[in-house]
């Protein structure tokens, strides 16, 4: 009998054990991959507000106009400053009007005496931005308030490095039972076989002719969990695509890189196929006496 017809020979010989493996992996790899997609997004995010630093500072009803032109002038010399741009009260109320288009009840309600005028301020880099932010916020008899997204960037920053480090914390959880749920199965499907393993080896049957089916066993449960796990998400993303697209355009937010994405799913591939050899390597070593 051939190699791979002695595969699944054992596989079909206990599909339950089959099942229970390869549901278990697909359960490990659709968390992989669900993390790794959430990840990106994050990631893409914080690259996303360092690449377009931007500051809105709304100015008082009483400010005099000529002080607004002076102030625009000495921000526009500033090192580092991109563009300043004044949005005056009409232009805040067009602005408004377009985000809320599909709402005439809050169209109704909205003059434009009602939205403050404002400056605003595009740099190279939030460094630049936060030094504008600081002078801007010395002359508080100016601004009502002064939007700057420093603690996005901050808190989007924290968040992707706690993410990061609960990821090689779960990396090190799902690897170990993915580990110890192949074990599981392949020594219970070498106890299963226990009876054909002593013919084959009464017929003079090598320990790599043997072992052989019961090593790739693992690699099979683990490979077949990660292409259900991770395509059932991909399939789900693909399906609701233009829904997740219009979520990302509604926060201004880049989609996540597909290059980067590829790479986690290939690392994803690589690492189910060294922890399903290895479980089976572990599980002959144990089992097959």
């Amino acid at each position: 009998m051939s190699f791979w017809r002695r595969v699944w020979h054992h596989l079909r010989r206990g599909p339950f054990q089959t099942l229970a493996a390869i549901l278990a992996a697909f359960s490990v790899f659709l968390m992989a991959t669900s993390f790794i997609f959430l990840l990106l997004t994050l990631f893409g995010a914080v690259r996303y507000f360092e690449s377009r630093p931007e500051l809105s500072a709304f100015l008082k009803d009483n400010v005099k106009q000529a002080r607004v032109e002076q102030l625009i002038k000495n921000l526009r010399r500033e090192p580092g400053i991109k563009e300043v741009r004044y949005i005056s009260k009409d232009d805040a109320l067009k602005i408004y009007r377009r985000l809320n288009k599909d709402n005439p009840l809050l169209l109704e309600m909205v003059t434009a005496d009602v939205l403050p005028a404002s400056i605003e301020v595009s740099a190279s880099s939030p460094v630049s931005l936060q030094m504008v932010a600081k002078k801007l916020q010395n002359n508080k008899d100016l601004f009502e308030d002064i939007y700057f997204p420093k603690q996005v960037i901050e808190f989007l920053s924290r968040l992707v490095t706690i993410l990061e480090w609960t990821g090689g914390g779960l990396l090190v959880f799902l690897g170990l039972y993915s580990l110890v749920t192949i074990m599981v199965v392949v020594g219970m499907k070498i106890a299963l076989f226990s009876e054909e393993i002593e013919v084959l080896r009464l017929l003079g049957a090598g320990g790599k002719y043997i072992a052989g089916p019961f090593l790739f066993e693992g690699i099979f449960y683990n490979l077949a969990g990660f292409f259900l796990g991770s395509g059932s998400l991909l399939a789900l993303i693909f399906i609701e695509r233009s829904r997740i697209m219009a979520i990302f355009q509604q926060l201004s937010l880049p989609l996540p890189d597909g290059r980067l994405l590829a790479c986690g799913l290939l690392f994803e591939g690589v690492f189910a196929v060294l922890v399903g050899f290895l479980a089976s390597f572990l599980a002959v070593r144990r089992y097959l006496k």
